[in-house]
């Protein structure tokens, strides 16, 4: 783009056919025009004559800012091979091994709304199903941050070592490129991603990123994303304050808050009455690029152990609605100490979650 050039999400009208408002000339000034059905509304790129143009057109409810999504992680050292002597910690905690008893999430398939992921990975090659890069449209969404391989791994590590695997290590995973070198995204970006995901009923999606800033098209998507039976699970945030970043303040989207071993909240991590659930987000070891491994902290990394168990739930339960999914991690949770304000319902137990006699 150029300087003058601006990127602006439009949302129409109910009722305005989107497919014939993106097709149909448009005047000086609009230089691209993308349907996008998921949000009712249309991506362009404009001078401002064509931003003048939109807003005083009568079938344009709202012209907003392309606004950007960080992710929301913070990662530390990497290692080229595992120390440990167990499974991760978390996977522990949230007694996912218990679960795996019953499921490990066969064939569900869970997109990774992220930097990408390495794809050559050894503990997530096997899961891969498929995928797309939209930063850079036919290439392959290979990692080059880490931030999304630590995610997926977290969420799908197969378990080929007894130190490694992801919360549904049998699911399917659908990395989904949205988030640049910069560790940010483009919300029309996003969209798109989303767009992808639903039309391929894919059922679940990790969105480890979020924004302060509202905006009615990304509000839109998401509502009707769930609305077509994605379960969503999104990052509360890390910026230590009661108040959520979207989209996990959207109704209907799982909001998840990072705690530590002891089942503390974390002090970087956001709360409040949106959070849905809490889960371990402090020095969770994952899957890093080259095949390595590496811990990391942030509510990015506890939303993948919610996204797993959700795929473990609808292993059993395929049907499930994603307002079922997100009711039945919601009862099985684990009351937090001392039940801090603004924690949701607590930390998820998978073993509760799938449990046959609970129902």
């Amino acid at each position: 783009m150029t300087p003058e050039t601006r990127s602006r999400l439009v949302c129409l009208r109910e009722g305005v056919d989107v497919l014939g408002f993106a097709q149909q000339a448009q005047p000086e000034g609009i230089l691209c025009c993308v349907a996008l059905p998921l949000m009712g509304g249309v991506h362009c790129l404009c001078d401002q004559r064509g931003e003048e143009w939109l807003a005083g057109h009568p079938d344009v409810e709202r012209v907003e800012e392309d606004i950007p999504l960080s992710v929301t992680g913070i990662w530390g050292r990497y290692q080229r091979r595992q120390v440990q002597e167990h499974l991760p910690e978390g996977l522990r905690l949230i007694r996912a091994p218990q679960a795996w008893t019953v499921t490990q999430g066969e064939g569900v398939g869970v997109a990774i709304l992220d930097s990408g992921v390495d794809l050559q990975h050894p503990d997530l090659a096997p899961n891969i199903a498929g995928g797309i890069n939209l930063l850079h449209p036919g290439a392959m969404p290979q990692d080059v941050d880490g931030h999304g391989t630590l995610v997926a791994g977290i969420a799908a590590a197969i378990r080929t070592h007894r130190w490694m695997a992801g919360v549904a290590p049998r699911a399917r995973l659908y990395p989904v490129k949205v988030i640049g070198s910069d560790r940010s995204s483009a919300l029309s970006d996003i969209i798109k991603g989303l767009q992808w995901v639903v039309d391929r009923r894919i059922p679940i999606a990790n969105m480890s990123m979020g924004t302060p800033s509202y905006s009615l098209a990304f509000e839109r998507a998401v509502t009707n994303a769930i609305d077509r039976g994605l379960t969503l699970v999104a990052a509360a945030g890390n910026e230590g304050r009661r108040q959520v970043n979207y989209p996990a303040a959207f109704p209907g989207a799982i909001a998840v808050t990072a705690i530590d071993l002891e089942g503390r909240l974390a002090p970087f991590t956001n709360s409040g009455p949106e959070v849905a659930l809490a889960a371990p987000g402090v020095q969770v070891f994952s899957t890093w690029m080259g095949g390595r491994y590496a811990r990391a902290s942030g509510t990015s990394f506890a939303t993948p152990h919610v996204t797993g168990l959700a795929a473990l739930y609808l292993a059993l339960h395929p049907d499930a609605a994603p307002a079922e999914v997100r009711r039945r991690l919601i009862s099985s949770a684990v009351p937090l100490p001392d039940a801090p304000e603004g924690a949701g319902a607590g930390r998820i137990d998978a073993w509760n979650a799938v449990y046959p006699e609970r129902g």
